[in-house]
């Protein structure tokens, strides 16, 4: 250390000397060279997007460390040098070898997660063959979506109270989404032109070549015209906007706004179940169908390219 002179009256200070900063190796390998960590393989751009939020345990990085170095009798050193015998006798032992046998939903998505890493590594030529590229995940039990009884659904409806904006707006959008049975991606990106209330019906196109028209219950259509006409003005202020639905900033409703509101009004309601838009649009085939509507029709207004899709909605409970 270096004595430096400092201001008068005060303590001489000294100059530390600065610590050397680590390579990149070692802060990304804490445990010893690159070389001991090989199976931490950056995934590519499209695994990432599939599992952004995803905690570690979920992450395709975590299962196949594990497929590398604990399966019981086997000698791989690491996950890039498994096999497909390897990648199999791990996914059963994790069915095994567990006290709760996990659900046929968990061993598909960490399927999935197996897929999507040894694709990245065969894609960028890290390995020769893919070892996952035949497996397939157990099927999955399709249950009846979740949906509302009519006294629930009444209760939810009746939540937006006043005549302010926001209160106009979130009674177009539950109308919209039970009156309608729209995807949260199509309510949010509903536009003027898509509406017609004369006709009563609007366009759905949230998913590109897949348009369709739906049309618009009687409630519902007074709901969206009184908005439109008392309420969206004033969100919107002197501002061009072609979409619908807007918040207090007069911009376009987001995904993550559009739940924030229907999950405000179902704890309003005293819903104890957990509610979201989707809730919605199952409540509406649910109670379309129990009220004696045609499954193709039915099918039609929902955008379902399968017709089993939408049989799930047959034979309703009682309740409803």
């Amino acid at each position: 250390m270096t004595p430096t002179r400092s201001s008068a009256g005060s303590a001489p200070r000294t100059l530390r000397k600065p610590k050397a900063k680590r390579s990149a190796a070692v802060k990304s390998s804490p445990t010893g060279p690159r070389e001991a960590r090989r199976e931490a393989v950056p995934l590519d751009g499209r695994a990432q997007r599939s599992y952004p939020n995803q905690p570690r345990p979920h992450r395709p990085n975590h299962w196949v460390r594990k497929c590398g170095c604990s399966i019981k009798g086997s000698d791989t050193p690491h996950a890039l040098a498994a096999d497909h015998t390897t990648v199999v006798v791990f996914l059963e032992q994790l069915a095994a070898d567990s006290a709760t046998p996990p659900a046929a939903a968990t061993l598909r998505r960490k399927t999935a997660c197996l897929r999507s890493f040894y694709g990245h590594l065969h894609s960028t030529g890290m390995i020769e063959r893919n070892p996952a590229i035949e497996l397939k995940g157990p099927r999955v039990a399709k249950h009846r979506p979740q949906s509302l009884t009519r006294q629930e659904i009444e209760q939810l409806l009746a939540q937006p109270h006043g005549t302010s904006p926001a209160a106009l707006r979130d009674r177009a959008l539950l109308q919209l989404l039970y009156g309608c049975g729209l995807r949260a991606s199509e309510a949010i990106a509903l536009e003027h032109h898509h509406v017609d209330l004369d006709a009563a019906v609007l366009r759905a196109d949230a998913d590109g070549p897949r348009q369709r028209l739906v049309p618009i219950a009687d409630t519902a259509a007074a709901a969206i015209r009184e908005y439109l006409e008392r309420g969206r003005p004033l969100l919107v202020s002197k501002r061009e906007h072609r979409h619908v639905l807007v918040n207090w900033c007069g911009d376009a409703l987001t995904r993550q706004g559009l739940y924030k509101i229907v999950q405000r009004h179902a704890q309003t309601a005293g819903l104890t179940n957990p509610i979201n838009p989707r809730t919605l649009r199952h409540t509406c085939a649910t109670h379309l169908l129990a009220s004696g509507a045609d499954l193709q029709a039915l099918q039609e207004m929902l955008g379902h390219t399968d017709l089993a899709t939408t049989q799930l909605y047959t034979n309703p409970p009682q309740a409803a």
